[in-house]
């Protein structure tokens, strides 16, 4: 099993501005304002994480797939309904490491 740092917990700020980019070409693309805001936290999640591990042994990709597991934690971790703990936890069984 490979082992990654421990995601620190971001700010939703921070998830919002990873997300950004991701919120302002989809919304470019399909001539709307903006997505949701729940989209956009979950692909801020990729970007933060995508960032937080810029130098571990794991891509982008695998980021996202995870992320995508953890869809619904992402989004109630967002919406302040559960912990910070439970999102890690998710995408820790999801790319089967662990977190040191």
């Amino acid at each position: 099993m490979s082992k990654l740092p421990y995601p620190s917990e971001p700010s939703r700020e921070a998830i919002k501005s990873h997300g950004s980019a991701y919120d302002d070409g989809v919304a470019d693309a399909f001539n709307v304002e903006s997505t949701d805001e729940n989209s956009v936290a979950k692909q801020g999640m990729i970007e933060y994480l995508a960032t937080e591990w810029t130098n571990q042994r794991i891509s982008r990709n695998e980021i996202a797939r995870a992320c995508g597991t953890a869809n619904i934690p992402i989004e109630q971790w967002y919406n302040e309904e559960v912990e910070w703990d439970k999102v890690v936890k998710r995408i820790e069984n999801a790319l089967d490491v662990s977190f040191m």
